[in-house]
């Protein structure tokens, strides 16, 4: 009884958690739900400055091979204009550039990490727009961004004709601290006071992910008539998905610190946590072993390798060329005999007659291009991890065997 009540106080917190959880991913826009992300799948440097930057610099300059387009510019500058006033002539003959070199910091070292560098800077004879990138919490340098403004003023740039984008991850990050920055550029500072423009990657409104990267996917999808514009969709919509990823996690903080104190309250409440994760991590295994005994009288299979592919469990009689599939997790459907194929219209065929029985009984499953789901060797769906998921699993297994190949 005891462990029961610890179990049922923990799960209450979980779900006061997830309920808070939705109601800021509704006010932001974000899916809660988890998808695919190309960024995050590769690479473990989305953390770091820089990665942000490379990724802004390829969209933003149009001579990015296979990505860049001139219009990616004209609705950066529109973005802005929603903010403050940016008068930046996108037709002029503007240079995109990374990590552009301005003054020393100190006059006397000539040091890459002392030096000052502009993250992104676009540029034309008369007229610059300095983008400076804090979306991972990098701290601020000395006078930094007046700093900037005096190099670009130096070269012949009017500071009425600089605008200066300071970028943060969410709207928690209230922008530099002008107020510390040194008397001798107070002309700069108080000018930058009135315009600096200050854009978070996710936040209610006006933000990088749907405001500016969300129009850039709009138009493409709408000009779509290209290999270029198919590529430029799918990099610039999965890096506006990532940044929702991490903005929308970053407003969960507060809540996340709430969550463990709650937790951390009681050795009871801890020893609960401890339980129910462990339950959670093994949750495949145990399935798995309830779906067998459950199925054990009506349907015999084994576990098999086939196409290099991993274990997977498969009827042990092949219906024609082919065997039902199911990867002991979320994934079922139907993989071919090893040696065979399925040919396209075959492909088609079932893939279809699993879509209908699916919707036919309600089943939910993560939508996506055909193509990622099939292929000569498989054709497979994921099912979501829902209410009723088990019972959905068997099914899903059941009905699957039915299914003719004609």
């Amino acid at each position: 009884m005891g462990n029961t009540i610890k179990i049922d106080n923990l799960l209450a917190i979980c779900n006061d958690y997830y309920g808070k959880k939705q109601k800021k991913y509704s006010e932001l826009d974000v899916d809660i739900n988890t998808c695919f992300n190309f960024f995050e799948s590769i690479s473990d440097k989305w953390y770091m400055e820089n990665f942000h930057s490379d990724i802004l610099y390829t969209i933003l300059n149009p001579n990015t091979l296979e990505i860049g387009q001139e219009k990616f510019m004209e609705l950066f500058v529109q973005f802005l204009n929603k903010i403050k006033k940016c008068n930046f002539n996108c037709k002029s003959n503007y240079e995109v550039y990374r990590e552009y070199p301005t003054k020393n910091i100190f006059a006397a070292t000539n040091t890459r990490g002392i030096k000052g560098y502009i993250d992104i800077l676009i540029k034309n004879d008369t007229q610059a727009i300095i983008i400076e990138n804090k979306i991972n919490n990098a701290p601020d340098q000395k006078n930094q961004l007046v700093r900037y403004m005096s190099h670009l003023v130096d070269l012949g740039i009017d500071k009425e004709n600089i605008t200066v984008v300071y970028l943060t991850l969410t709207s928690q990050n209230c922008g530099p601290d002008l107020s510390k920055y040194d008397g001798e550029f107070k002309v700069l500072t108080d000018y930058l006071k009135r315009n600096l423009i200050i854009i978070n990657a996710i936040s209610i409104n006006n933000d990088l992910a749907k405001s500016f990267l969300g129009e850039c996917c709009s138009y493409l999808d709408k000009n779509n008539y290209s290999k270029k514009s198919n590529l430029a969709l799918t990099y610039i919509n999965q890096y506006k998905i990532m940044l929702e990823h991490l903005g929308g996690e970053a407003y969960m903080d507060d809540f996340k610190k709430d969550f463990l104190n709650n937790i951390y309250s009681s050795v009871d409440m801890i020893n609960a946590a401890s339980e129910l994760s462990t339950v959670w991590n093994s949750r495949y295994r145990i399935i798995e072993e309830m779906i067998k005994a459950n199925m054990k009288n009506h349907l015999v299979f084994e576990l098999q390798k086939v196409h290099e592919c991993s274990n997977f469990y498969a009827w042990n009689i092949p219906r024609e060329n082919y065997r039902v599939y199911w990867n002991r997790k979320n994934e079922l459907g139907f993989a071919s005999v090893e040696g065979e194929k399925f040919d396209p219209i075959t492909q088609e065929k079932l893939y279809n007659d699993i879509e209908v029985l699916l919707a036919d009984n309600n089943i939910k499953y993560n939508n996506g291009e055909k193509k990622d789901y099939m292929n000569e060797h498989f054709i497979i769906f994921e099912i979501k991890e829902t209410q009723n998921y088990i019972n959905n699993i068997e099914t899903t297994l059941r009905l699957l065997n039915k299914i003719p190949l004609k």
